[in-house]
């Protein structure tokens, strides 16, 4: 047992008090001062309140209390009381660990409150860094956007745009008294025309000066002024033009339209003309309104009598107008192309076979001379590598007969077994040799004017080191050549 624990003793902790003769001897009272300390019997028969006497307090039996007597007595025989020494020491110690547990807690804390400190300060750097990334991406984003509508081709979108958004206003307006039925189409027409001016003012919205020459700034400017101004152009949205005022501005420039122009065509006196900007936009000046007038009508003519002669609210085949004539085009480049093709396969076919190294052509041709491992060949003969035979391109062999590969017999191709000279000026004894090949075979990887024989043949006119060598080649005598 520690030091420190040895000044508890249960004689000390225990007031005695003096009980009559007739009690038992071993029998304490609980001090009412310290009602921790249990009362021990070391009998049986617990004596009554009204034999212990008035006053003398409350006996508390423990079951087994001899065995945990005689256990206390034993401790209390075994330890001594602490010196005045020891107990200023056991106190300095005990303060010791307190302060030295009260350092401990402190510097836990401490390190806690840092740690804290620390993760805070990095969640918010970390929280910045992403803020700066995402905010730089936006602006990366809206720099590369402006930068793209502010381009030569966003400038000439712009003005497509411009155009389709007059026409389709135009159109709609010539077809604002059509029946009840046509009505859908008219509306399809109307929120294609908001489509395009929600492209256009996206377009122009981002337009700045520090993006353009001072040219094309004047240009830009000019458009961006006049697509800024109030009721510069008609956003129809859900209200058609039927259940519009009819002296209501209805194009994008303003113009007013005659309310006698017939619905089919454009009015024909009075032509509505585009806007000054729109055609600087393309780079040209005034004066290229009095072109586009002419060209919107034609455009206006032919599109009336496509109307005409394929209804747009009508189905062809299952399909839209739109549709239809898109499949029909197709259809049209994909025989024409077809048609070309052939015509060009044809004429390359006929020109090649001309240019052929047949028998029939005569001369002679030079052309690489190479070996490979023989054996039966396409005229159906077997060959070993001593033997002088030859292996013609497949070119020259299927335009001069029959060929398996075209659907015919190899075996009967009129080449087959006719007699070839190849010859060759040999480096290395300084003389021209040659030798004479009889075809057995038909050699798919090879050019027309190559030649592909076996090793004996080969070492008779090179090396078998060079591998691949340059010959001239003569047919020995004409044969009749045709399929």
């Amino acid at each position: 047992m520690p030091n420190f624990l040895r000044g508890f003793s249960i004689r000390n902790k225990i007031k005695r008090k003096r009980v009559p003769a007739d009690s038992n001897p071993f029998v304490d009272h609980i001090s009412e001062a310290e009602p921790y300390i249990a009362y021990l019997s070391a009998g049986t028969n617990v004596p009554r309140a009204a034999e212990l006497g008035e006053g003398r307090g409350r006996p508390f039996v423990i079951e087994g209390g001899p065995a945990l007597f005689q256990q206390a007595l034993s401790a209390e025989a075994g330890h001594q009381p602490l010196s005045p020494e020891e107990e200023v020491q056991q106190r300095v110690y005990e303060n010791d660990q307190c302060l030295r547990e009260e350092q401990r807690r402190r510097q836990e804390d401490q390190l806690q409150h840092e740690w804290l400190e620390r993760e805070s300060v990095e969640k918010a750097k970390e929280i910045q860094r992403l803020t700066v990334r995402k905010q730089q991406s936006e602006a990366d984003q809206k720099d590369m956007k402006r930068k793209e509508n502010a381009s030569k081709d966003s400038i000439r979108r712009a003005r497509h745009l411009i155009r389709k958004k007059y026409q389709f206003d135009i159109w709609i307006w010539h077809k604002r008294n059509v029946q009840k039925a046509d009505r859908e189409v008219i509306l399809a027409d109307c929120r294609r025309a908001d489509e395009f001016l929600q492209e256009l003012l996206s377009i122009v919205t981002v337009w700045e000066e520090d993006l353009f020459s001072k040219e094309e700034w004047k240009v830009v400017k000019k458009i961006k002024e006049g697509l800024g101004q109030p009721n510069q152009y008609a956003v129809w949205g859900d209200l058609a033009p039927w259940d519009r005022d009819p002296g209501e501005k209805r194009t994008i420039q303003h113009e007013e339209m005659s309310n006698s122009a017939p619905l089919s065509q454009p009015p024909e006196k009075q032509h509505p003309q585009l806007p000054e900007w729109e055609h600087e936009v393309a780079g040209l000046d005034v004066a290229g309104k009095q072109n586009a007038t002419p060209r919107g009508s034609r455009g206006a003519a032919l599109s009336s009598k496509l109307d005409r002669m394929l209804p747009p609210h009508k189905k062809y085949l299952g399909m839209r107008r739109n549709v239809f004539l898109c499949v029909l085009l197709a259809v049209v480049l994909a025989l024409l192309a077809l048609i070309i093709g052939l015509a060009a396969g044809l004429s390359s076919g006929s020109k090649s076979g001309q240019n052929l190294p047949l028998p029939t052509t005569g001369g002679k041709f030079v052309g690489d001379l190479t070996y490979y491992q023989a054996g039966l060949g396409a005229c159906g003969e077997t060959s070993d590598q001593n033997d002088d035979i030859v292996s013609i391109s497949h070119f020259v062999f299927d335009a001069a007969g029959s060929s398996t590969d075209t659907g015919g017999n190899s075996n009967a191709n009129p080449l087959c077994g006719k007699t070839l000279r190849a010859s060759r000026y040999d480096e290395q004894y300084g003389e021209q040799r040659s030798v004479d090949l009889r075809v057995v075979d038909r050699c798919t990887g090879c050019q027309p004017e190559d030649i592909d024989t076996t090793l004996g043949a080969f070492e008779k006119l090179a090396e078998e080191a060079l591998g691949r060598v340059d010959v001239t080649w003569a047919w020995l005598e004409p044969v009749a050549t045709g399929k």
